[in-house]
C-alpha cells in the first residue's frame, strides 16, 4: 500500500535513548521514552480498535 493508508506506524522520539536510566545522567540531552511510549501504545490501541 501507498500513500496515508499504509498498515504501520513510525514515531520517532527526538533526544531519545534506548535506556531511560541515562536520562539522569544527560538531562539536558535526554528525553525519557517511558511516557511516550504510553501515550503511542494508546494511540495505537485507538487505530486496531473500532
Amino acid at each position: 500500500m501507498v500513500g496515508p493508508h499504509r498498515p504501520f506506524r513510525y514515531h520517532r522520539v527526538e533526544g531519545g535513548n534506548h535506556l531511560d536510566g541515562l536520562v539522569d545522567v544527560y538531562p539536558g540531552k535526554l528525553k525519557p521514552l517511558l511516557p511516550v511510549f504510553r501515550d503511542s501504545f494508546t494511540e495505537l490501541e485507538g487505530w486496531v480498535s473500532p
